[in-house]
């Protein structure tokens, strides 16, 4: 009827401008769900050194390595000297490992002529990484370099004989590159003059494709640098081929064990205090030999299954019912969850409850995407529910909780998302932070707590 109709005008309006304000207002919905303002986004960056006659604009204050950090720059400053030098950089979460290790590229490209490539996987952390250099170039630089963005929509640059330019590549945006014929001599001008690569998340080198990728811009003189903030005595560390990849060599902190240095993070507030909360739930999920002859091998729990976990409804009035008590408190909230479906769900029932909430994906548009994370980070959202997006490079220092409704045995992802919540008052953050971690019995896997213990040393 006149219903019906009406429902297929509104329905079939473009969502934007007056009419989605309108539409929102009159449901009492939250302003973010209208589409977020677009904004230039650059593909590259031209810096020339400050002088009197080039004076440059400084927007950010210039954030001078920590001891701890200096000895590790120090360290591999000196590992840096020997062409096709390789090793591994290992710093737990939270201590400043990107900083640190932009550190590194300033100083490289002060001293050689050449490019910097910096690669990670996801948009998050190439984001991060570009943004930490040019924070930090206008304060170091000696000499003209263009920083260029080589992810998403951003595409790999052709550089000349001549330029020295750092280069944030995303390790698909490489990967798809490698096999396109039109783009090989842009792989090639980039590695004629390549001096340094740093992988971020140096256990992302592992994958076939992502190593074949890597060898693609690897020059006869080109160095090489893996990140990591796993404990050193995980798996993925400890895999031959990576460690033979990076030569066997890691650089750490100094202070003797891994439980040491949070202790000793932890003593001048550069890590947050945190009280971890596990919820033991009722669900026991049996794998088939399958299932657990491909976890052996590759450690992610089959997807399928954690998928249907975030159907479990007791399991979710259980999370909702958490969630809840921390809302009344008034606690800012970051929450992984078991799918994107999950995600939404736990979105939704907070809307309804009357709490402000956002929800991201991998589909997420990227204006979008940036608005609901600097709501959470300017308080205007109380909860971000996410999937598979914000387990790197995502800081928000004020988090207040960290809550895991996901299970998993990868050590490498386990830390990913603690880290969320591990930034101490020294570096902005909080000084005291809670992990709620909701844990199933899987059966046929070993220890159920085999993947929180190994992290037992950040904990209270």
């Amino acid at each position: 009827g006149d219903f019906d109709a009406l429902l297929s005008r509104i329905a079939k309006k473009p969502w934007g401008g007056e009419h989605a304000q309108n539409f929102l207002k009159f449901f009492h919905l939250p302003e973010h769900f209208a589409p977020a303002p677009k904004r230039k986004d650059e593909s590259s960056h031209f810096f020339s050194p400050a002088s009197s006659k080039n004076p440059i604009p400084i927007y950010s204050s210039f954030k001078q390595l920590k001891d701890y950090q200096f000895e590790v720059f120090s360290k591999a400053k000196k590992q840096l000297g020997p062409e096709r030098s390789r090793f591994v950089i290992q710093m737990p979460t939270g201590s400043g490992k990107t900083r640190t290790s932009m550190e590194i590229v300033a100083n490289m490209l002060n001293k050689h002529d050449g490019h910097v490539i910096w690669l990670a996987h996801s948009e998050e952390l190439c984001s991060q990484a570009y943004g930490c250099f040019c924070e930090l170039w206008p304060h170091l630089g000696q000499k003209e370099v263009t920083a260029y963005k080589a992810w998403g929509k951003h595409e790999i640059p052709l550089l000349n004989s001549s330029q020295s330019a750092f280069i944030v590549a995303g390790l698909q945006k490489l990967h798809a590159a490698k096999k396109k014929q039109d783009l090989q001599h842009r792989l090639s001008s980039i590695k004629a003059r390549n001096c340094l690569i740093i992988v971020d998340e140096a256990h992302k080198t592992e994958a076939p494709t992502y190593k074949q990728a890597i060898k693609t811009i690897l020059g006869d003189r080109t160095r090489v640098i893996g990140l990591t903030a796993t404990p050193g005595r995980t798996e993925e560390i400890e895999t031959k081929s990576l460690a033979e990849f990076y030569f066997n060599n890691v650089v750490n902190l100094p202070g003797g064990e891994f439980n040491d240095v949070i202790q000793m993070l932890r003593e001048r507030s550069v890590l947050s205090r945190v009280e971890y909360i596990a919820i033991k739930t009722d669900i026991n999920i049996e794998l088939t030999a399958a299932q657990k002859n491909r976890m052996a091998e590759t450690l992610p729990l089959p997807k399928k299954i954690v998928e249907d976990m975030g159907r479990k409804t007791l399991r979710n009035i259980e999370i909702i019912r958490r969630l809840e008590a921390e809302c009344k408190n008034g606690k800012r909230i970051l929450l992984f969850a078991c799918s994107v479906e999950h995600s939404k769900l736990i979105n939704s029932v907070l809307h309804y409850l009357g709490y402000q909430s956002g929800h991201i994906d991998g589909t997420t548009n990227s204006d979008r995407r940036r608005r609901l994370i600097e709501e959470f980070k300017d308080g205007g959202l109380q909860v971000l529910c996410n999937y598979g997006v914000l387990s790197t490079g995502f800081d928000a220092p004020n988090t207040d909780v960290v809550f895991i409704t996901r299970p998993t045995q990868s050590p490498v992802l386990y830390s990913q998302m603690i880290g969320r919540g591990l930034r101490g008052p020294d570096i902005g953050g909080t000084e005291f932070c809670r992990l709620i971690d909701v844990q199933d019995n899987i059966i046929g896997f070993g220890d159920a707590d085999r993947v929180y213990n190994l992290f037992e040393d950040y904990w209270n």
